[in-house]
């Protein structure tokens, strides 16, 4: 089968085809022949047969000068067109052509697509397969509005619409074009969503100031009201319609307002003549302490004070409001309280005598503050009360006791009690306690002393103590703190004069002595019994740290670790 003879078929079948169709076509009703129009076009051409048009969406808008915008141009064809090749005229005097994006056209080859030439858009493409069909995107169109008026686009002449056979079906007659009208903006852009704004968390040091405007615009900031737009801080970011720029140096418990103007970007800026304003506060912290005095104590316990203190960075007058018992974590301000300052100047601020405890249990005091915008603060202290005390101290380890050195003439007395108390001696027993006479080192305390003195040698003393805590509970019975003062040891006597030749004496571990001399003791032996014992030992430690030269062994006047170490030497020798 030669080649001409197969093309000559393929073109009859293709003839033969397209009469059945379009024999069958023209018997059906007209609206079957209506194409759906694209958004954005208002009068497309419904193509006859066998004919291509071109249209432009949209083919009307009023637009900015200096603002720029996209038009879509279409074909819709009742053939295939294999290639097209379309030129554009407009009004290069108030528009300019940009740029032309052909990704989605249903020309898949495409050879031109140019603006350089002023007043003249240029397309050139092709398709294999052809475009049969209506409304198929040749390209978009960036246009920017230059100056005022009214500018139309049409089709050059030359513009073609090609079928397989290269036969050219477009109608450039019934071709719609465009018509735009650019206009010369006078109104400034218009501002809004401006960020940060209300209280902004305790501690932020800087923040991002932001707006948007309804154009592409260059917009500025000040601190102060009415400055010029001149004058005024450019946004780090700005020049469409987003405006952002950070700012610093924010601190606790201050309030700040950015005023900004914006100036668009039309051949004559249009500049905001009044104010944007965005305000905003920084919180301040708010710190509270909540003491109690009394903070324990027996039931029933009356007149607690509540002492709060608020710190933090908030400043301004403080309110404060006092609960006895309230255990919850909240700030919110409910009825039942207790004592209640509205905007006091004090701080601290005492609740004298607030809280009656009638009850033992374990209660919880509480303050809620508020200062300033800070976050109202609160805080709690638990109080414990205990079942009332009836029990009287009980004394203990009293002091001293035993035999003390002969020549001892005074001594501390003391002895230590379970609680705090006041404790009191007689040398009678069973005296009421009132009576009796106070110690010199007592009263709130667990250790008590006085000194006692006139004491004499072979004598023995009996003190009769009872103690009394803070509730009143007094001793029943007497605590008795009982000792002696040893008698003094016998002066010795000169021995008998010795007999002639005597016996060589016998060994002794006595302190030996000369005849016609005074005995001599080991240092040590304070009752000179010839023995350094216990009762020495005792009577050493009556005297410890005194200024005793009776008993200072070393000669430095104070009786120290050095007596007590020779004492030791000469222990039971």
């Amino acid at each position: 089968m030669s080649r001409s003879f197969l093309l000559g078929f393929l073109v009859g079948l293709i003839l033969t085809t397209a009469a059945v169709l379009f024999w069958g076509m023209k018997n059906l009703p007209l609206s079957m022949f209506q194409f759906n129009l694209p958004s954005g076009s208002l009068a497309q051409v419904v193509p006859g047969n066998n004919e291509a048009v071109l249209y432009l969406s949209p083919e009307s808008g009023s637009f900015p000068v200096n603002s720029t915008f996209n038009g879509e141009l279409r074909i819709s064809a009742s053939a295939s067109v294999t290639s097209a090749k379309i030129y554009l005229n407009y009004d290069s005097t108030r528009l300019s052509a940009l740029s032309v994006d052909y990704s989605s056209s249903v020309f898949t080859s495409v050879w031109e697509a140019d603006v350089s030439a002023p007043g003249q858009v240029k397309f050139q493409g092709s398709d294999p397969s052809g475009f049969n069909g209506n409304g198929g995107l040749v390209a978009k169109i960036s246009f920017k509005a230059i100056a005022a008026g009214t500018a139309n686009i049409t089709y050059d002449p030359s513009s073609l619409a090609l079928k397989v056979d290269d036969s050219n079906i477009l109608n450039v007659a019934r071709s719609t074009g465009a018509s735009f009208t650019t206009t010369v903006d006078v109104t400034p852009p218009v501002r809004s969503s401006g960020v940060p704004s209300g209280t902004l968390a305790a501690g932020t040091t800087s923040t991002t100031l932001s707006l948007a405007t309804d154009e592409n615009a260059t917009c500025r900031y000040a601190t102060t009201s009415g400055a010029s737009y001149s004058a005024m801080t450019a946004f780090s970011t700005t020049g469409g319609t987003g405006h952002s720029s950070s700012v610093s140096n924010l601190s606790d418990g201050n309030s700040y307002t950015y005023y900004v103007k914006c100036q668009d970007a039309a051949s004559t800026p249009n500049t905001n003549p009044d104010d944007f304003s965005i305000v905003f506060s920084v919180s301040s912290t708010l710190i509270v302490t909540l003491n109690l005095s009394p903070a324990s104590g027996n039931a029933p316990l009356n007149g607690v004070d509540l002492i709060a203190d608020a710190g933090g960075s908030a400043t301004g007058s403080i309110s404060y409001t006092f609960y006895c018992d309230r255990s919850d974590a909240g700030t919110d301000i409910s009825s039942n309280w207790a004592v209640q300052f509205l905007n006091s100047s004090e701080n601290p601020k005492i609740a004298i005598d607030a809280c009656n405890y009638s009850a033992a249990g374990t209660y919880t005091a509480k303050v809620i503050v508020a200062r300033g915008n800070a976050p109202t603060a609160e805080v709690r202290k638990t109080l414990n009360i205990s079942t009332p005390d009836t029990t009287a101290p009980i004394p203990a380890n009293g002091q001293p006791s035993g035999s003390l050195p002969a020549g001892t003439t005074s001594v501390t007395l003391s002895l230590t009690s379970d609680e705090l108390a006041a404790c009191r001696y007689a040398t009678i027993p069973s005296l009421n306690y009132a009576a009796m006479s106070a110690f010199a080192l007592t009263g709130g305390r667990t250790t008590h002393s006085t000194p006692i003195s006139g004491l004499s040698n072979g004598s023995s003393y009996s003190y009769y103590v009872k103690c009394q805590d803070g509730l009143g509970n007094t001793s029943a019975s007497d605590f008795l703190i009982a000792f002696q003062v040893a008698a003094p040891a016998p002066t010795p006597q000169p021995n008998p004069p010795a007999p002639q030749n005597p016996p060589a004496p016998a060994p002794s571990s006595s302190p030996s002595s000369s005849p016609g001399s005074s005995p001599k003791f080991l240092k040590g032996d304070y009752n000179k019994d010839g023995k350094v014992n216990i009762i020495d030992l005792s009577i050493l430690l009556s005297n410890w740290k005194k200024t005793a030269p009776s008993y200072d062994l070393n000669g430095d006047s104070s009786i120290t670790i050095f007596d007590f170490s020779i004492l030791l030497s000469n222990w039971t020798r």
